[in-house]
């Protein structure tokens, strides 16, 4: 099955049905697919409900037949998924710098600062030649609802506003060390989508 069929099948909203990331997911990840790497995914969904959630889970296990899943949520979750590792850490944990993964898809809680943090933490951890996917960009645009989004840098970071400093990055090795931070010389490409951005370490 395609990775559009799995998100429909298990009901991920990664899928044609709401965000339809899965055709440009599909882009990037076909050439793991049967291979044995490890795919974090920080927010296993179904908010506090200890029964819900776990769909795009299922649908990352459906789709790399060789790869171990890793599973992270805050708030922790009563059932089990064959195959599959779930942890009940914070997402600004430091803790979450022990695994090691190939991929890792940020669709946790989509608050600006703590998708940043997250970030800092996770980035290092990534392998080389991993890819970082960060989830539902329009959050920083919005204010309601504690997401902290729509600032002007000097008002404070959003997510895009994040990013938008990490494109300077890619050109590191040929501007000032003053202007260096220490994401330089790691990032080999940052591609944008509608919601949605995928980062790959050198």
């Amino acid at each position: 099955m395609t990775l559009c069929e799995l998100a429909t099948k298990h009901g991920s909203d990664k899928g044609p049905k709401h965000h339809n990331y899965t055709p440009v997911y599909s882009h990037y990840f076909s050439p793991y697919k049967d291979l044995p790497i490890t795919l974090m995914e920080v927010g296993i969904g179904g908010y506090h409900y200890p029964d819900l959630g776990g769909n795009s889970l299922r649908m990352w296990r459906d789709y790399f037949t060789q790869a171990k899943i890793i599973g992270i949520d805050c708030y922790p979750k009563s059932f089990i998924i064959d195959e599959v590792s779930m942890f009940t850490m914070n997402q600004t944990d430091p803790a979450l710098a022990q695994f090691s993964p190939d991929i890792i898809v940020d669709d946790a809680s989509h608050i600006n600062p703590l998708t940043i943090q997250t970030f800092k933490i996770l980035f290092p951890a990534l392998k080389n030649g991993g890819i970082y996917v960060i989830e539902d960009l329009e959050t920083s645009y919005w204010t309601e609802h504690g997401y902290e989004g729509n600032k002007n840098p000097n008002e404070g970071e959003t997510v895009m506003n994040f990013l938008k400093s990490l494109t300077d990055q890619l050109n590191s090795h040929i501007f000032e060390s003053k202007y260096h931070n220490e994401f330089s010389g790691q990032i080999e490409w940052i591609h944008f989508y509608p919601q949605i951005v995928f980062i790959k370490k050198k």
